[in-house]
């Protein structure tokens, strides 16, 4: 268990490192809930892709990557478990704070 939270919060980091320094075209109040679900979608089979061709290194990084995805996926159908809404609040909370979306707005909705 404690493994898999590690793989969980490795990938949120890299997901923020690499928000932080593309500021992210998804992160935008005029992107729309289709375009981020057809990202989200994009991302779980590019991962899903790794994990059939590559090692136990990158399975374990593509792992923790779909884990995320598969939580926000879930947020934005609306059929999220307590779990995946906590990952997702504590992302954006996180966005807020370096400054990459402003309070009051989520980079989800």
């Amino acid at each position: 268990m404690l493994r898999s939270q590690q793989r969980q919060q490795f990938a949120v980091y890299l997901l923020l490192r690499k928000m932080k320094h593309n500021r992210y075209k998804y992160i935008t109040s005029s992107t729309t809930s289709i375009e981020l679900t057809n990202f989200v979608e994009s991302k779980l089979n590019e991962y899903a892709e790794k994990i059939v061709k590559g090692g136990d290194k990158s399975d374990d990084l593509a792992f923790g990557q779909i884990s995320f995805y598969l939580s926000l996926r879930r947020v934005l159908k609306g059929k999220s478990s307590l779990q995946d809404v906590g990952l997702v609040d504590a992302i954006n909370d996180t966005l807020q704070e370096l400054g990459i979306i402003e309070a009051g707005k989520t980079f989800y909705k």
